[in-house]
């Protein structure tokens, strides 16, 4: 954890005199930072100023006496979930009525008989918890205590889609209780006896879960994506389905999390509830422009009734940034915005190359310094204009782009010339790459050094000591730098290659593309000596798989890259049926993986292993052989040791995250 701390601010609620509210279900901030609270017994919508003085208060008319979930959404009006009534209602900016989705009064069917474990699932709703609105403008209500789903509605109140089912699995629900969208298109739900929180895709697809959590109950954003999550008491004896019955006192408390995930702060889980500063039941979260938190509790609900405390315990509370705290929070910033990657990207650009091109240029984390092109998917010319197109349209003309090999370096052409090849499609066009990308043609151009020379004078440089070399075309350019100087391999302090395959050719039956492409450069550089080598083969791409729902959320954000990147990897997708069919809603983006590699290495698992490219065979020319039992030693003590780390596996999830959180800001 930083140094992120928050104190309370004594006495903000300014309530006139006779006002009750024994629990507060939700709480949320509007543009010009009014807090408006969702109160139960006395209930309705309580409108505060910043500094805690009370404006108006509406909807008491129309709300039950357990109102359970609020959202404002960007036009400032207001949804409104109604527990004890089974609606959903929508509200103008000012408290009129507008809307009511669902049949007041009646559940529906779900097989609910009063526990988590009845529950069957079924239509919207059944004891609804919360709201909120999409990036795309529609409305997800997370349903609920009765029911086990997400339902997704148009701004209309039209039905688009539910998903989820009781359980613990991925995109399975215990209490789905609360609900947050993101501005880069994902929607976090809080699975509140799961311990946990799911993030989906606005579609509906299953991304990714954090477990750093303890009962969930709703989650907010901050202006920097910081996720704050607001979690319930759990009392000793009581059961978490993921983690098992509690044998302690877990308070409840607020814990805010850095956007992948890491823990900034956290504050509560104090059994002295009652006290200032600490809580009796988190049940919702809210933070205003100036990073103040406010904090709405069921005290009632929870404890009250119980005679666990008083019945004038705390129900609203307001937390500001210890001013050391501003300087931790401004430092956190910086660190998440830190560059820490400098690369060289080389590529022989097609559609994959496209898109690790994009997320090499437009992470935060990373800093590519230079383009080079070499014929492989599509020939040289195509490859550089290409390149060019894609750094263009991103907004990074900036970053020099090398025209590089246009041939093999020991070949006159590929093993199987390319015309042949492009003989087999349909106009000779490959249904994956196509020739042209379909961006604006280039306003950039080349530079005028070829790309092996480029390569020699980048890593000739101290100052590049610690830049990586990634290669995700044929290995013509690296190799030819190493025939240029055979100190190219000292220089390199690593390499990441997109090439090979042990149990998942495409080429041939044996062997993979890149490396089949140019058997002689890829033999060449693997036994270099090159101090690190990091291979990702089909064997990786493969496991992570992109999906058309990452695809739509890429397109629904609306940025150059995030568009772009959309189209091309549905090209994939549909060219992929053709030639290669492995899944009709995704498709590998082989190059891409390296580049998350360098944001993230557990995005990709394997070892360290010998590996050498076949440059003979008749039937296995380009295959990449990988001594994984260490046979070349038997009978060879002084044999080949392991030269580089070889990628078997993959994690769909955090390669998804990556890609679409980058391209979708950008």
């Amino acid at each position: 954890m930083t140094d992120l701390e928050y104190e309370l601010v004594e006495g903000w609620e300014k309530a006139p005199a006779g006002m009750r509210h024994a629990d507060v279900s939700g709480v949320v901030v509007g543009a010009d930072d009014r807090v408006y609270l969702l109160a139960r017994r006395d209930p309705g919508v309580l409108v505060y100023e910043r500094d805690g003085t009370f404006v108006t208060s509406w909807g008491g008319d129309v709300l039950s006496d357990k109102p359970h979930g609020l959202t404002i959404a960007p036009d400032g009006t207001f949804w409104i979930v109604d527990v004890a009534t089974h609606v959903v209602h929508h509200f103008s900016a000012d408290g009129e009525l507008l809307l009511t989705i669902g049949s007041k009064g009646v559940p529906s069917e779900t097989g609910y008989d009063g526990t988590l474990d009845s529950i069957a699932g079924g239509g919207p709703f059944h004891l609804p918890t919360n709201i909120a609105v999409g990036s795309n403008g529609d409305l997800y209500v997370s349903d609920g205590y009765g029911n086990s789903r997400v339902h997704r509605f148009s701004p209309a109140g039209e039905l688009i889609q539910s998903w989820g089912e009781s359980g613990s699995g991925p995109g399975q629900f215990r209490l789905v209780h609360g609900v947050c969208a993101t501005p880069d298109g994902r929607i976090i739900v809080a699975d509140e006896e799961n311990d946990r929180l799911q993030f989906f895709t606005l579609d509906g697809e299953y991304l990714t879960e954090w477990h750093d959590v303890q009962r969930p109950t709703n989650i907010a954003l901050d202006s920097s994506g910081r996720v704050f999550v607001s979690e319930l008491w759990r009392r000793p004896g009581e059961r978490s389905w993921r983690l098992g019955t509690s044998d302690a006192d877990f308070p409840g408390r607020v814990s805010v999390f850095a956007p992948d995930g890491t823990l900034l702060a956290r504050w509560g889980g104090n059994p002295d509830r009652t006290a200032p500063g600490n809580f009796i039941a988190p049940h919702d979260i809210a933070i205003d422009s100036h990073g103040d938190v406010y904090v709405a509790e069921v005290t009632w609900t929870t404890a009250g009734a119980r005679g666990d405390v008083p019945e004038d315990a705390h129900t609203i509370q307001k937390f500001t940034p210890r001013a050391s705290s501003i300087e931790a929070l401004t430092a956190s910033n910086k660190k998440e915005k830190q560059v820490t990657t400098r690369l060289v990207l080389d590529v022989d650009t097609g559609t994959d190359d496209a898109v690790a091109i994009m997320l090499a240029a437009l992470h935060p984390e990373l800093d590519l310094i230079a383009v080079t092109s070499v014929s492989g998917n599509v020939d040289i010319d195509h490859t550089t204009e290409n390149s060019l197109r894609v750094l263009d349209h991103v907004g990074r003309s900036d970053v020099p782009v090398y025209r590089g090999a246009e041939r093999p370096i020991a070949r006159p052409d590929q093993p199987v010339a390319r015309d042949i090849r492009k003989a087999r499609f349909e106009g000779g066009i490959s249904p994956v790459h196509g020739e042209y990308l379909p961006l604006p043609e280039a306003t950039s151009k080349a530079q005028s050094k070829r790309a092996p020379e480029a390569l020699l004078d980048i890593f000739s440089d101290p100052a590049n000591e610690d830049v990586v070399l990634v290669a995700v075309g044929p290995l013509t350019n690296v190799a030819m730098a190493l025939q240029l100087d055979a100190s190219f391999a000292q220089k390199v302090k690593k390499l990441v290659i997109m090439g090979g395959a042990h149990d998942w050719p495409n080429v041939t039956p044996s062997a993979e593309y890149n490396f089949w492409a140019d058997p002689e450069a890829a033999q060449l550089v693997l036994a270099s000596g090159i101090e690190e080598i990091v291979v990702v083969p089909l064997d990786a791409t493969h496991r992570a798989l992109v999906t058309l729902g990452s695809c739509a959320t890429m397109r629904a954000s609306g940025t150059p890259a995030g568009v772009a990147a959309a189209e091309i990897i549905e090209k994939r997708i549909v060219g992929y049926r053709t030639a290669q069919p492995i899944d009709d809603d995704a498709a590998p983006v082989h190059d891409a993986l390296c580049i998350a590699y360098l944001v993230d290495p557990s995005v990709i698992s394997g070892g360290e292993y010998y590996v050498d490219v076949e440059t003979v065979g008749t039937l296995t020319v380009g295959r990449s052989v990988v001594d994984i039992h260490n046979r070349i030693h038997e009978g060879r003590p002084t044999g080949p040791k392991p030269n580089a780390f070889f990628a078997f596996g993959a994690d769909a999830v955090k390669f998804s995250e990556i890609l679409v959180s980058t391209l979708s800001k950008s």
